[in-house]
């Protein structure tokens, strides 16, 4: 019975310092479009988390990539309408990036409720997310 319950402790303490990987997710979806003379501007952003982090002369950096599709209110699904990357470079721990994207819907958009579909992908690991929001014209 001694001689167990070091080996216990020893397993308990490893499996407690482990630590478990973050799943790579988006959240916090906001989208808005206004009027202009004969178009929109949309505007729509959400945060990433869960991405992986790699050590670059002694900062830390993350890279997270983005398509965004547009689904219309009759159901057709626009595929990337814009794409882009987000780059982060910092000092201290990145917890969560901003995607950001504005697009100009122009005068064959009419009005009625569109659905911004952000399409993220972790470039170091290629774990994907993803995440929707509805918004009106």
């Amino acid at each position: 019975m001694k001689k167990i319950f070091p080996v216990v402790l020893l397993i308990f303490s490893i499996i407690g310092c482990s630590k478990q990987e973050e799943k790579f997710e988006l959240y916090s979806p906001v989208a808005f479009a206004y009027s202009l003379d004969n178009s929109w501007e949309l505007n729509a952003s959400c945060q990433a988390k869960g991405f992986a982090k790699k050590e670059y002369k002694g900062r830390l950096g993350a890279q997270v990539s983005f398509v965004i599709d547009l689904k219309t209110p009759d159901g057709i699904v626009k595929k990337d309408v814009q794409h882009g990357r987000v780059d982060q470079l910092a000092d201290k721990d990145v917890i969560d990036l901003a995607i950001n994207t504005q697009i100009n819907l122009d005068s064959t958009y009419k009005t009625g409720k569109y659905t911004v579909i952000f399409n993220a992908t972790d470039d170091y690991t290629g774990r994907k997310a993803k995440i929707e929001r509805q918004f009106e014209l």
